[in-house]
């Protein structure tokens, strides 16, 4: 049995197994700002949260995973499609430790250990937070931009300027 263990024979399987196992299918938008995966029993209580944050205009997306080793060959590219991820669970986070782990993702977690499903209010609540979070970064992240771009014809203007004079054979601005 300590043998069987320490060959390579039992990863090779799993790895095999990877081709038969559907691929990650994302329901909504195919990238964006936010994705939540989901497992197990929080699919429920999720594809309510999502069913309401639609029906008030967010543009929210979400994947369901039904295998958990190995994982759909196509989840890194799916999770690297969006700005966050969160990964709703009735755990400490596992998932959300293993997503980050294998694929680097800005996971953020929900996690609620109490022995009670999630209510759809508290998925609902969280991620409408998220969406609130993201519209302000957003606003910065476009406040910043028209800085960088007032900032960049100024400095154009300016070259402008100092190219016209002060330079052989060029007059002074007038």
């Amino acid at each position: 049995f300590a043998k069987l263990l320490q060959s390579p024979m039992p990863h090779a399987k799993v790895r095999n197994i990877e081709n038969d196992i559907p691929e990650a299918e994302v329901d909504g938008p195919a990238r964006g700002d936010l994705l939540i995966v989901s497992w197990g029993s929080t699919h429920g209580a999720i594809r309510g949260a999502i069913r309401r944050l639609r029906k008030a205009g967010d543009d929210v997306s979400h994947v369901h995973l039904r295998h958990l080793n190995p994982l759909p060959r196509n989840l890194g590219d799916v999770l690297r499609r969006f700005d966050r991820v969160l990964v709703p669970e009735l755990n400490l986070g596992q998932l959300a430790l293993l997503l980050r782990a294998r694929y680097l993702a800005d996971v953020q977690q929900l996690d609620k250990v109490q022995g009670r499903p999630f209510k759809v209010s508290e998925i609902h609540d969280r991620i409408r937070e998220l969406v609130r979070q993201i519209d302000r970064d957003s606003a910065a992240t476009q406040i910043v931009t028209l800085d960088n771009a007032g900032a960049r014809e100024i400095a154009a203007a300016l070259q402008g300027l100092a190219g016209q004079g002060g330079g052989e054979g060029g007059s002074p601005p007038v």
